[in-house]
């Protein structure tokens, strides 16, 4: 049994019984939702197909909170089938994952006097929306409405996470170092797998660190939109 909910009408399908849901984004309408729990420290998981065909303008977000934006290209095609993205946030470091390859480490350098994130509790969202005035060549190609609906699919959200609520930490600073996640770092060999990311694939991938990434200013996560008509690199 389906069941739909959404600011925008029916926007957002969700199949109860498979864990399986989808974000549609029309002309005048995009979607999204959000996780019940904020989270501070955490690992999360979700799969994600993305959007099909010529999509060029539209873009699918997956974050938490936010300043800039680094560009990556994917070696495989994520319309094809589910790939799962990660986030991974602990006192130590961010590292972003696909199919469970690092591809960026953002670490805890407060001792140098930059700020890190380590008392922003953050919920976890995921978006599709139109952005064609800026995703594809800096807004010169549009959406070609003619394809739409736009829809990506999710489906198995997992947060292995410490819930924040009410200014209170689920993890205590006991239970909470038992969890491998919260003093996972990136050895020697992972940091070169995520070094090795490939320049030559047609799909980008940008991870989003700031107010300046999206004209909105949502929170720190990954998003990806096609760069132009078939996903031409601009």
């Amino acid at each position: 049994m389906a069941t739909s909910f959404s600011y925008y009408n029916s926007n957002v399908l969700v199949m109860a019984s498979l864990m399986v849901g989808s974000l549609v984004a029309f002309a005048d309408s995009g979607s999204g939702f959000q996780s019940k729990n904020e989270y501070l420290f955490g690992k999360i998981d979700m799969k994600l197909k993305l959007v099909p065909g010529n999509s060029a303008g539209t873009v699918t977000a997956y974050y938490a909170k936010a300043i800039e934006s680094n560009k990556f290209y994917l070696w495989f095609d994520p319309t094809a089938d589910f790939h799962t993205y990660s986030i991974l946030w602990n006192p130590g470091n961010v590292v972003f994952y696909v199919d469970g390859r690092p591809i960026r480490e953002f670490k805890n350098l407060q001792s140098f006097g930059i700020p890190y994130l380590n008392n922003q509790s953050m919920k976890a969202y995921s978006s599709i929306w139109n952005a064609d005035d800026w995703a594809t060549r800096g807004g010169l190609v549009k959406t070609d409405w003619t394809q739409s609906p736009f829809t990506a699919s999710f489906r198995n959200f997992n947060a292995k996470a410490c819930i924040w609520s009410n200014g209170v930490s689920s993890c205590s600073s006991s239970n909470a170092t038992n969890n491998a996640w919260f003093s996972q770092e990136l050895d020697s060999s992972s940091q070169k797998m995520g070094a090795e990311m490939g320049a030559e694939e047609l799909h980008g991938l940008q991870l989003l660190r700031g107010h300046n990434a999206i004209p909105s200013g949502p929170p720190i996560g990954m998003h990806c939109h096609q760069q132009g008509i078939g996903c031409k690199n601009p």
